[in-house]
C-alpha cells in the first residue's frame, strides 16, 4: 500500500495489511504535525474522533483527505 500526495509527490508506503484510509490519514496527519494525535485516538478506540478530524473522501481508484491535496491509493 502506498500513500502519494498528487502535489508535493511524497510517498508513504505502508504492508499489505493498511487499509487506504489508514494510510492517508497517517499521511497527512504526518504532514500537518498530527501524528501523536491521530495515535491517540487509535489507541483509545476513539473512531468518532478519527473521522471527525480525519475525514476521507473515496473515489474508484482514489482515498482522498484534506483541502491541501489528495492521496493515491495504488
Amino acid at each position: 500500500m502506498k500513500a502519494i500526495n498528487v502535489i508535493t509527490d511524497k510517498v508513504w508506503e505502508f504492508d499489505k495489511n493498511t487499509t487506504p484510509e489508514w494510510a492517508v490519514r497517517y499521511a497527512w496527519a504526518e504532514e500537518n504535525s498530527m501524528l501523536s494525535f491521530l495515535f491517540s485516538c487509535q489507541q483509545d478506540d476513539r473512531q468518532d474522533l478519527i473521522e471527525r478530524h480525519f475525514p476521507v473522501v473515496e473515489g474508484n481508484r482514489t482515498v482522498m483527505i484534506g483541502d491541501i491535496g489528495s492521496f493515491r491509493k495504488i
